[in-house]
């Protein structure tokens, strides 16, 4: 079996990490592709158009990711990217949410940024992928060609997240 090596993401960590996105978005271009989960999206939506909004000129388009890290919402997303046609894709959520970000932005070769919003999960910084059917059962893992290139952890919606996943980051740590 040989080695791999790979580099982890650059990572912002604290309040008010939006102020940041602004200036990580205008690094890669002015239209992004925000996939997200509906609770997590409603969290951060506002914050992530008055970051972006800064910037003059961005176009944002935001999607559910579908409720399953799945081939089918991973295609379905890819299609949708491949019309919007953006420089970025950000990444928000739990786990299945940020890995189909993942690999949508795999899928159209563009670099992403994750925002995770509960701390059960160490997808936000991987660079892999875990493939679901559209029922919610193993299919396999992807390899992605490169991990996300930033992610912002913004801890005041972290210490929100309910307690059962507080509790699962805690068995990912050990």
């Amino acid at each position: 079996m040989g080695m791999k090596t790979t580099y982890l993401p650059a990572y912002s960590c604290g309040e008010n990490v939006f102020a940041q996105l602004a200036l990580l978005v205008g690094s890669y271009g002015n239209r992004v592709l925000i996939i997200g989960g509906e609770t997590a999206l409603s969290l951060t939506k506002q914050s992530i158009e008055e970051a972006i909004s800064k910037e003059s000129g961005n176009e944002l388009q935001f999607e559910l990711y579908g409720g399953e890290c799945s081939d089918s919402h991973i295609n379905r997303l890819t299609y949708i990217g491949r019309s919007f046609k953006p420089n970025l894709i950000l990444g928000v959520g739990g786990g299945k949410a940020i890995d189909t970000a993942k690999a949508v932005s795999n899928q159209l070769g563009l670099p992403v940024i994750t925002i995770p919003t509960i701390a059960s999960t160490c997808a936000a910084s991987t660079f892999i992928s875990i493939v679901y059917d559209d029922h919610g059962a193993f299919e396999k893992v992807i390899y992605l060609k490169k991990p996300p290139v930033h992610v912002l952890i913004d801890v005041s919606i972290m210490l929100n997240a309910p307690p059962k996943y507080i509790w699962a980051g805690m068995g990912d740590t050990l």
